[in-house]
């Protein structure tokens, strides 16, 4: 046990030590091409035993563990790096070294035959590293060092194609929303270390003291000041985790491989915004306010990101919609002080959705890279193994009893039932789901092939890690539901007194099953066998209703309005100011300087004659005067 403690920090080295290895080989030209994948995909499994080791010795009690070392003295300030492992902790490092790893197994058949194949295996392993250590980090300083890294490690795998000018765009893009919460994040980091400078008992913004640090920073801000220090932190996860506003980066981000997909938009970055609200719920939970902001942002992303997927006809970008839609119920939850169910939820999203986005690449796969679903069809005969994966996945996301998605996702909603509005959008928003999901399903796999390609499942690599998802994806959440006698997730996670502790509300799981058939039948009437009902006939009915959807809610359009109209005028005036007036008065100042030294040294010529003309002259000049004044 001592020595698993002790060498807990080695789980994300694992995978930095192969980024260096695959980097210097390359660069000597000693690694050979096709090696980077057993580097890293050994480097994970070693972190997955590593995790399971150290799990199956940290009970029963699963208490939490911190421990710290100095880093950097800055006058009276010093900061620490180090690790803190508690349920929560364990949870992301088990999801994020199993999920990972069967990913990094897929990407070798997925991306076998592109050229850059050892560059993303090497991309692969930094992102790992990245997102490990912020998991394991001790206090909130090191947490956003590591914060920084994933995205910067987010930016190159968006960008993995960056001779695409759209996949170069997506980076970009990415890179400065996430720019936007991250600032907020950093401000309100300071402004906490503003208040509480010298309080920390132990190194300063570690999270075993993060609840005192709360009271002393709502002390010495006063409600208002806490509340806004609050807000700013809360900005970080919104960039992050794709939550209005900042949400319009995530579509755009699947121009990246479909692993990273799978990878960094389903199953852990996406993630670590939620894990880092959990990271700081002692702030966030003795502030009213901004707990009814994150609960309000998160129902209106999860609605409002599921009317936008009902219109997608790219199967990555419906998901993509889907992934931004689950993590609004995940921030919901936190909101409304459902800590466990947030935590669930994230849980068993990370294992279905990874799932369905590995499997619509091998759809991409096998129809030669084909991601229009209008040009889909009939796939299940193609894709047998494919199809059966994503309508587990599909199922598992709907919430229908008792795959795993009924027992987190509803648990969210039974634990909304004392706030009726958000608990309307929660149950309207399942129905939704429903709804896209099987759309998805049927253009994908039902009906006749409308490509011109010939389609054909993938090969072994590929679909093996499907079927080990799948297994999670259907069983998991009823595994850990507390209804076969075993202990229920919140006995492992919690925070405080959980507002379902007193079991799954099945008249609510009920009532959100029924409005999830709805969907289903819904989806079936118009994309299913009978087509009973057009989709056609339906986008003319309701137009202005379809045009605003499709259009997403006109967000990017209203961003790309302010950037032409207000920001790049504005650098213009910016631009011309700096030219003309600051530029301008430095010439001016030169210009004197250069014109009165100019001056001097036609005085400066050397000549006597010239030196006893002007000593004269200032003579008179002198006596005129005094003579005037006189």
């Amino acid at each position: 046990m001592t020595e698993l403690i002790q060498n807990i920090w080695l789980i994300p080295i694992y995978p930095l030590i192969a980024f260096a290895i695959i980097v210097l080989g390359r660069w000597s030209k000693i690694l050979p091409q096709k090696s980077g994948a057993a580097l890293v995909v050994g480097s994970t499994f070693l972190g997955l035993v590593h995790t399971l080791l150290f799990l199956s010795a940290w009970g029963p009690h699963y208490e939490p563990i911190s421990v710290s070392a100095p880093w950097l003295h800055a006058g009276s300030l010093t900061l620490s790096m180090g690790y803190y492992i508690d349920a929560a902790g364990m949870l992301m490092l088990l999801i994020v070294t199993s999920v990972s790893l069967l990913i990094q197994i897929y990407t070798h058949g997925y991306m076998y035959h592109d050229p850059g194949y050892s560059r993303f295996y090497a991309y692969l392993a930094l992102f790992n590293f990245s997102m490990l250590s912020l998991v394991l980090s001790s206090n909130l300083f090191q947490m956003y060092v590591f914060w920084e890294m994933v995205g910067v490690s987010s930016y190159l795998l968006i960008g993995f194609w960056f001779t695409r000018p759209s996949a170069a765009a997506a980076a970009t893009k990415a890179f400065l929303m996430n720019r936007i919460g991250d600032f907020g994040l950093l401000t309100g980091i300071l402004v906490l270390l503003y208040f509480t400078w010298n309080w920390w008992p132990g190194p300063v913004l570690s999270f075993t003291d993060m609840s005192g640090a709360a009271q002393v920073a709502l002390h010495a801000a006063g409600p208002v000041g806490f509340t806004i220090m609050a807000l700013l932190i809360f900005m970080g996860p919104v960039a992050k985790s794709a939550q209005i506003p900042l949400h319009t980066w995530l579509p755009d981000a699947m121009e990246g491989p479909t692993p990273i997909s799978a990878l960094i938009h389903a199953a852990t970055m996406v993630a670590a915004g939620v894990f880092l609200i959990a990271r700081m719920y002692p702030v966030f939970t003795i502030s009213p306010v901004a707990m009814t902001v994150i609960a309000w942002v998160g129902g209106i992303t999860a609605f409002v990101a599921a009317t936008i997927a009902i219109t997608q006809v790219d199967i990555k970008k419906a998901l993509a919609y889907s992934t931004m839609s689950q993590l609004g119920y995940m921030v919901m939850a936190m909101g409304i002080g459902a800590y466990a169910a947030g935590l669930f939820h994230l849980m068993t999203h990370a294992f279905f959705k990874a799932m369905l986005f590995l499997c619509s690449g091998s759809v991409i796969h096998g129809c030669h890279d084909e991601q229009d679903m209008r040009k889909m069809g009939g796939l299940w005969k193609h894709m047998p193994i494919t199809a059966a994966t994503y309508l587990v996945g599909t199922i598992a996301i709907t919430g229908v009893l008792p795959f795993s998605g009924f027992w987190s996702k509803d648990e969210i909603i039974g634990a909304s039932i004392s706030q009726p509005l958000l608990f309307a959008i929660g149950v309207v928003t399942a129905g939704l789901t429903a709804f896209y999901m099987f759309r998805t399903y049927f253009m994908t796999f039902h009906g006749e092939y409308r490509g011109h390609s010939h389609p054909h499942e993938s090969p072994k690599v590929m679909w093996i890690p499907l079927v080990a998802l799948a297994i999670p994806s259907a069983l998991i959440g009823f595994a850990l539901s507390g209804q076969l006698g075993l202990p229920s997730f919140e006995h492992f996670v919690h925070y405080g007194v959980s507002l379902v502790e007193n079991g799954p509300n099945f008249a609510v799981m009920g009532l959100s099953m029924s409005f999830a058939i709805g969907g289903y039948v819904l989806a079936w009437l118009m994309y299913g066998s009978p087509k009973l009902i057009s989709p056609e006939r339906l986008k003319t009915t309701f137009s202005p209703l379809y045009e605003l959807l499709w259009n997403k809610w006109y967000f990017d359009n209203a961003y790309f309005w302010i950037a032409k109209n207000v920001y790049l005028p504005f650098a213009a005036l910016s631009a011309w100011f700096d030219r003309t007036i600051i530029d301008g008065i430095v010439g001016l100042t030169a210009s004197t300087v250069n014109a009165s030294g100019g001056a001097l040294r036609t005085l400066q010529n050397g000549r006597v004659q010239s030196y006893l003309m002007i000593f004269f002259g200032a003579i008179l000049t002198l006596a005129i005067v005094l003579m005037w004044i006189v």
